[in-house]
């Protein structure tokens, strides 16, 4: 099984506060297998070391991204899409073949959702394949605190839709409310392992213990939620 290697913490650098993004109609997005990733490291001091910038792309219709002047190892993608029929974000690696799927929905007229990219070893996305009918965004960003969505514990969060969450703090238990009658919602932490926390297709209101050394969490839905966390 691959390992998933999350660099995170070699490239931090300090933000005191993140917003929520867009709501979303998006079917569940495509996680990677639940796998050993590093152990959680202390976040280092602010630098005036600048990291590397972000990627952005647009399009209307089917197209084509090209990411060969992506810095590498993980990042996470902010994506936004604006038309009807079906809307689909697939990876591809050097050679053309197909490596994951981020994001899949039908009939929607818009999406909006933050998704990561190449968390697990192994992994250099060269393209991203877009199936649409209408406009569309994406935005590539390194795992720099300053790009990331931070909740500063303990605290509340308020998120609509796909997102990738990063704690300031170490998490002991977190209240989730996903209320919406229909769609999908899903949690994973990222630890020691990737561990999955939720996942169901109807509303959610309960309480879950995160894994010792949490870093971040990566949540699916399709709809809008809610987390109140503790610190450990």
């Amino acid at each position: 099984m691959k390992q998933i290697k999350l660099v995170i913490f070699a490239v931090l650098i300090l933000l005191n506060a993140c917003t929520g993004v867009a709501p979303t109609n998006s079917l569940p997005t495509i996680i990677p297998s639940a796998t050993t990733i590093p152990s959680a490291t202390p976040l280092p001091q602010p630098t005036a070391t600048p990291g590397p910038k972000p990627l952005t792309f647009s399009g209307n219709g089917d197209g084509m991204v090209d990411l060969l002047a992506k810095w590498e190892g993980p990042a996470v993608m902010h994506v936004t899409y604006d038309g009807g029929g079906n809307f689909i974000v697939s990876t591809l690696d050097a050679g053309d073949s197909t490596t994951g799927l981020l994001i899949n929905i039908s009939g929607s007229a818009r999406y909006e959702g933050t998704v990561p990219l190449d968390f697990m070893a192994g992994l250099a996305t060269a393209k991203l394949k877009i199936k649409a009918s209408g406009a569309w965004t994406v935005d590539v960003f390194p795992l720099l605190r300053e790009y990331l969505h931070v909740l500063t514990l303990p605290g509340k969060y308020e998120g609509k839709g796909d997102d990738v969450v990063y704690f300031n703090g170490e998490p002991a238990t977190g209240t989730f409310e996903a209320k919406q009658q229909r769609g999908f919602f899903a949690v994973f932490a990222f630890a020691e392992k990737r561990v999955e926390l939720i996942n169901t297709n109807n509303p959610y209101s309960g309480q879950v213990d995160f894994p010792p050394g949490t870093n971040l969490i990566v949540v699916n839905s399709t709809y809008e939620w809610t987390l109140d966390a503790t610190k450990r």
